[in-house]
């Protein structure tokens, strides 16, 4: 069980398994899986609670050439904010949203 709990905790996956063989049950299998470890939430419960955003992954960037100068178009959700570096300068960009 230990294995599979690490198996669990470095993939942050919930992890099934049997003790004995999996599959068809002429050659001695069963498709039960028996042995379950559930992956524990990657965030505590206190940073959960003081939250109040949703974390997305629709950010979207492109590039293109103006005048000679690469520039950069992001595309991220109302609310949301992005931090990245440019030219070795952390930069936060928010989206305020209007209502």
């Amino acid at each position: 069980m230990k294995f599979l709990e690490l198996v669990s905790e470095s993939t942050q996956a919930n992890v099934n398994a049997s003790a004995g063989l999996v599959g068809d049950h002429r050659q001695g299998g069963t498709w039960e899986l028996e042995r379950r470890v559930m992956a524990k939430p990657p965030f505590s419960v206190d940073a959960m609670g003081k939250f109040d955003r949703v974390l997305t992954t629709q950010i979207f960037a492109r590039s293109q050439v103006i005048d000679g100068k690469e520039i950069w178009f992001l595309g991220i959700p109302s609310g949301a904010s992005v931090r990245i570096e440019a030219d070795g300068v952390p930069v936060t960009i928010v989206q305020n949203s209007h209502k």
